[in-house]
């Protein structure tokens, strides 16, 4: 009986309490017993961020192709340049689906190995997913020959949009991990 009392006791001082929320959490998490303060993350460090980055990833090659505004003269297939001008806008999704993919297999391994508190690996994740398109790319632009009017259409339609793409991506992530080290040497620094 007398516990009931202390407990309707609590809530109703609790219910009558004007201090900040965030001292009252500081206070409970010194009171022996009680449940420790819940951290909220942000949303781009939880498992919704491959999502975000298949959503960037897309967007931005959609963006930049529009910009480039790519057009092949040089091929004289009618069919393959038919092709490469209709749906090679789309291709953007498509390869940021299979780095979304691979975005997702790379936190659950970071998930596995218990570094899901190392936010640090994000932007790192992010980069590693969208590096086999840099170097396809890179290729393409580079030092692919253009023989052939698919190579052509791939090197002009697909090459140019996917390498300013990476670049994009690129910067985004090492703004993110940037802001993540700024973040954590703050921390370092309240603790002291």
């Amino acid at each position: 009986m007398e516990e009931e009392s202390k407990i309707a006791s609590s809530e109703e001082e609790a219910a009558t309490d004007r201090r900040p929320s965030n001292q009252i959490a500081d206070e409970a998490a010194a009171v022996p017993g009680a449940k420790p303060k819940k951290v909220r993350k942000s949303f781009i460090n939880t498992a919704w961020f491959p999502l975000l980055g298949f959503l960037l990833y897309g967007a931005s090659f959609m963006w930049v192709y529009s910009n480039l505004d790519p057009e092949a003269k040089d091929i004289t297939n009618a069919t393959i340049l038919k092709i490469f001008t209709d749906y090679s806008i789309y291709v953007g999704w498509a390869l940021g689906l299979v780095s979304m993919l691979a975005m997702y297999i790379l936190y659950l391994i970071k998930k596995l190995v218990r570094l899901g508190w190392l936010y640090l690996l994000n932007p790192i994740i992010l980069v590693a997913s969208v590096l086999p398109w840099f170097l396809m790319a890179r290729q393409l632009v580079y030092f692919e020959k253009r023989y052939i009017d698919i190579a052509k259409g791939l090197i002009t339609y697909l090459g140019e949009p996917l390498l300013q793409t990476s670049y994009i991506i690129f910067a985004v992530a090492g703004v993110w991990f940037l802001a993540e080290i700024a973040r954590l040497i703050i921390k370092i620094i309240k603790k002291k």
